[in-house]
């Protein structure tokens, strides 16, 4: 499992995708953003089919990293 921080846009995002492309389980956490990212990351599931991924090898987690008790 590949957790990444900011995954729901940017690089973070397209870490995301090629951890998927490479056969990786990836957990992603942001603040915002988060179905936009799980949408685009379920758009690619056509081209992630030669690995074999299933729909729980992507997650995404709301999280501020700025609020500590919330990530207790």
């Amino acid at each position: 499992m590949r957790w990444i921080v900011g995954g729901s846009s940017g690089i973070g995002l397209e870490l995301a995708k090629r951890y998927l492309q490479a056969g990786d389980s990836v957990g992603i956490f942001a603040h915002d953003y988060i179905d936009e990212a799980m949408i685009t990351l379920n758009k690619h599931r056509p081209k992630l089919k030669k690995t074999k991924i299933c729909v729980s090898d992507v997650q995404g987690y709301h999280a501020d990293m700025l609020d500590t008790e919330q990530l207790t």
